[in-house]
């Protein structure tokens, strides 16, 4: 664990969402285009105002290097934004997780997603509405951008709001509880993953969905293992 808590910059890059990667290397070279578009623009402006086509063919030339540079500063500008926001999560993951005295706090993915939490009948609902607080820092939706992050020993769920973070859901990696898709009857999306609690989240239900479905499979394949893992070794205990 001990190596676990010391990230490299390698590491740390590594933990951002491959997607989210991949958004940030397409959002640089976009930039890197649109600048040397425009430096074209305007040294053909400038050639036409002094009737000198050199500056047309010095501004193409030139709109190779202004992209790069401008691609180079955006990128530089977003990595480092992007690593400081996963590291923030993941820290804020482990300290809930170590609070509810949850074993095992490797974290093996981290991710962006929407949370949704669904009730199994309207009373449980009416009376989660009446005692839940209102929070003026963030916009009240049934379905909040979240930060998701599956550890060996639980799923944590995190959203932002002014100040911090706040934890919406956290479930062990218990033998009790059960991931699955969801039932015809409940109104979340077809492509949701349902995620029922134990232990300190015993009785909710969590409906997961994420914009990289990269990571929302990787999500779904691993923490189909550690669930029948955990289900093994509870069989195997009762046989004791």
């Amino acid at each position: 664990m001990a190596t676990d808590a010391v990230l490299s910059v390698k590491n740390a890059w590594n933990s951002v969402a491959l997607e989210e990667r991949l958004e940030l290397v397409s959002k640089a070279k976009a930039q890197g285009v649109v600048a040397s578009i425009c430096f074209v623009l305007m040294a053909g402006s400038i050639g036409y105002g002094f009737d000198k086509i050199e500056f047309l063919f010095g501004g193409l030339l030139s709109s190779l290097f202004v992209g790069q540079l401008f691609s180079f500063y955006s990128w530089r500008s977003n990595k480092p934004e992007a690593i400081l926001k996963y590291l923030a999560a993941r820290s804020v993951a482990r300290r809930y997780a170590y609070g509810y005295r949850l074993p095992d706090l490797d974290v093996i993915l981290i991710f962006r997603g929407q949370y949704e939490q669904i009730f199994s009948d309207q009373e449980l609902e009416q009376l989660y509405e009446s005692t839940k607080t209102v929070d003026f820092s963030t916009k009240q939706t049934t379905q909040k951008p979240v930060w998701i992050c599956l550890m060996r020993g639980a799923v944590v769920i995190l959203s932002e709001r002014r100040g911090g973070a706040k934890l919406e859901f956290i479930c062990p990696v218990m033998a009790e509880a059960e991931l699955r898709k969801p039932k015809p009857d409940e109104d979340v999306d077809p492509n949701a993953l349902i995620l029922e609690g134990c232990g300190p989240t015993k009785g909710r239900i969590a409906a997961i969905t994420s914009q990289y479905p990269g990571a929302f499979y990787v999500f779904e394949r691993q923490l189909d293992r550690l669930l029948e893992e955990a289900r093994r070794k509870m069989t195997a205990l009762e046989r004791i």
